[in-house]
């Protein structure tokens, strides 16, 4: 599986389009986004559309990537290595992309693990992925 690594734009930086200028330059604007890996915002009445390239969404098309991270999460807790910082950073580049249930998953074994082990290495480190995790859950943010 390819990770994309490239960095986009915030999303207030991004060229934007309204629907019309998209229907009138959509040839060029289509080969603008596949050949310089960028997005444009499309936007009409009061919603915005994202328009971006295929690539930028290649992780999702590999179906365990989710029980990879469940996993990697899994091995990290309780070590005093630099596993634990490098697990909780890949899982918060990429929370945006876990399923719903992959996240309440990581927070419930994180939970538990905090419960067992009031000790545990980076604890405030795991205390703090777990709340996060457990608010964008709240706010229905999960994919």
């Amino acid at each position: 599986m390819k990770f994309d690594t490239h960095r986009t734009l915030p999303i207030e930086e991004m060229p934007r389009v309204t629907r019309q200028e998209f229907c009138d330059r959509m040839d060029s604007i289509l080969d603008d986004v596949s050949r310089n890996d960028t997005a444009y915002i499309i936007t009409h009445e009061a919603r915005d559309l994202v328009l971006c390239p295929a690539s930028w969404f290649e992780n999702r098309l590999d179906h365990d990537f989710d029980t990879i991270i469940i996993c990697a999460v899994r091995y990290a807790m309780g070590r005093n290595t630099y596993m634990p910082s490098l697990v909780e950073g890949f899982v918060r580049r990429w929370m945006d992309c876990l399923e719903e249930q992959t996240l309440s998953i990581i927070a419930r074994d994180i939970e538990n693990d905090l419960r067992l082990y009031e000790d545990m290495p980076d604890h405030a480190m795991w205390t703090k992925l777990c709340d996060d995790i457990k608010e964008r859950l709240k706010d229905g943010r999960g994919v």
